[in-house]
């Protein structure tokens, strides 16, 4: 009797471990992975983002960050800094609601918002995402669709711009930077530049009044400037210069009938005229209106009321605008400014040619430019513009000279094997450019609806060019947000979205295991049922 007992404890102990092993298995990922299960073979809802390491950062404490990786620094106040340095650094953020640098140009609105964003080694290189949250109820009546994000340029003393764009839907502006400075975000005064009565051409700056000194110049011979003084300085060719130095200064002009520095944009033409106006101290803070006459003769049959002064910026290699108007009864172009530069009028002339093919389509900026593959795009300098492909392919594009952009699209890879381990979406895009010397700001978005993901591990997704120099396939910071992959770029090639292929190994590891397991299960479960036949048999008196 006892055997039997024994004998029947054992036998249901080898079934419930037969059934157990035999039960599917179950694997759950944690740490925001995604999550699978053997029996449930449908594939997961897409991530939203790919996983970026994420540090809370404290203000005014620097944050240390490896050279090579992708981080994202999360501020107090829920500002995303997402970086990838060349080399290892500290950044120290900092937020203020008064403005910490100089002033912001007059035809522009700011909102109380300024950010310090501060790296202990100005050389190492970056590729940043900048994203501020903003609060509707802070805009008024503005229009978010043209808000920007802004640095201040210590060099040029002016808030520039960076390829901005915003997100609607939260209330998010972001940015792409290779540098850090102090931060804002803007929109433009729809009211500036101040535009003269209708009843009184004459426009409302300088005031003619006898506050301001009359200083007939020598070109090229310096004129010194008390402090507070206001004065007016006249060169040979009837320009005036009308300003108020708050520190002692010495300014020398000189003026020039060629262009002394880099060529205007196309598109732009310079009414022959080029100012030089050069201080002494660069730091001393001046307030200054140029006027510059015109005759008909320059205007080569162009309308006047599109004349701006322009500045040219060392920095960034273009002429800038200030907020100008026309005087078009005296025939004079108005500018203010803070600073000096080289300085001329230009007006804006319809480019027949960009850069040589009358035929060639040229996408305006404003509304998504459908294009053809194989076909090239023209798009004129300075202007940001957005290509979409038949695929749903988006190429946002701001070069520095018009260019001739063409994009063809192939499913399968037309150049050199993709390193091991990683796998394409099966989509390549070969995008060119008529001249690779200009200078390209871009930025690539692919919706991920439709790509053939099997595979491939989602969280590793970026966008991938070919460098024919190297022979080698290369990534580049990406992000995906929406359902759609961004990456930003300044160069064109062959680009592919790629991830790491999900490895097989351990999926033929754990089927392996998954085998074994049945095994176990099945030799449990038959020596089980034969205990079962013994015990019966023995009741029978078939067996001892």
């Amino acid at each position: 009797m006892k055997f039997d007992n024994l004998m029947g404890t054992f036998i249901g102990g080898l079934i419930v471990i037969g059934l157990v092993l035999m039960a599917p298995p179950t694997v759950m990922a944690d740490n925001g992975n995604i999550k699978t299960s053997s029996g449930n073979p449908e594939n997961p809802d897409l991530p939203t983002n790919v996983t970026i390491p994420t540090i809370n950062v404290t203000y005014g404490s620097p944050v240390a960050i490896s050279g090579n990786e992708s981080v994202e620094l999360v501020t107090p106040t829920g500002i995303s800094l997402v970086l990838v340095p060349g080399e290892s650094l500290e950044i120290t953020m900092e937020e203020f609601d008064v403005n910490p640098a100089g002033p912001i140009q007059e035809d522009l609105i700011s909102f109380d918002f300024f950010l310090s964003i501060e790296p202990n080694d100005t050389s190492v290189e970056v590729n940043a995402t900048l994203a501020i949250p903003y609060n509707e109820t802070d805009l008024a009546n503005v229009n978010e669709t043209n808000l920007e994000m802004r640095y201040y340029n210590e060099t040029s003393g002016l808030w520039e711009t960076v390829p901005s764009w915003v997100d609607l839907e939260n209330n998010v502006i972001y940015g792409n930077t290779t540098h850090f400075s102090i931060w804002t975000y803007t929109v433009s005064n729809d009211t500036q530049p101040p535009e003269p009565p209708t009843d009184n051409p004459q426009p409302p700056e300088p005031p003619t009044n006898d506050t301001r000194i009359p200083v007939n110049v020598t070109l090229g011979n310096p004129v010194s400037i008390q402090p507070g003084q206001a004065v007016e300085l006249i060169t040979p060719s009837g320009v005036v210069i009308s300003l108020v130095s708050a520190e002692g200064i010495e300014i020398t002009i000189d003026q020039f009938a060629s262009n002394p520095a880099a060529p205007l944009q196309e598109g732009l033409m310079s009414l022959g005229v080029f100012l030089s106006i050069e201080p002494n101290d660069t730091t001393v803070e001046v307030n200054a209106t140029i006027a510059i006459p015109y005759n008909e003769t320059m205007l080569n049959g162009t309308d006047p009321e599109t004349l701006q002064l322009r500045y040219y910026n060392e920095t960034s290699g273009l002429w800038e605008t200030v907020p100008s108007w026309v005087d078009l009864e005296n025939k004079i172009v108005y500018g203010n400014t803070t600073h000096f530069s080289v300085w001329t009028s230009t007006i804006e002339e319809e480019v027949q040619q960009i850069p040589n093919n009358p035929a060639t389509p040229i996408a305006k900026p404003g509304t998504p430019f459908e294009i053809k593959p194989g076909t090239p795009v023209a798009v004129r300098p300075g202007e940001r513009v957005e290509l979409v492909t038949p695929s749903g392919i988006k190429v946002s594009v701001l070069p520095g000279s018009g260019v001739e952009i063409t994009i063809e699209e192939f499913s399968t890879n037309p150049a050199g094997e993709l390193p091991a381990g990683i796998k394409s979406a099966g989509i390549f895009l070969e995008i060119s450019v008529n001249d690779t010397s200009t200078s390209i700001d871009a930025t690539l978005s692919l919706p991920l609806d439709g790509l053939d993901l099997t595979g491939i591990d989602i969280n590793t997704l970026e966008f991938r060019y070919y460098d024919e120099n190297a022979k080698e396939w290369k990534g580049v910071p990406s992000w995906i947000e929406n359902n759609v992959a961004y990456a930003n770029t300044t160069h064109f090639s062959l680009w592919t979205l790629a991830g790491e292929k999900i490895v097989e190994g351990a999926n033929n590891q754990e089927s392996g295991s998954s085998s074994t397991a049945q095994s176990k299960a099945y030799f449990f479960s038959l020596f089980g049922i034969i205990g079962i036949l013994i015990v019966s048999l023995r009741k029978k008196g078939k067996i001892l």
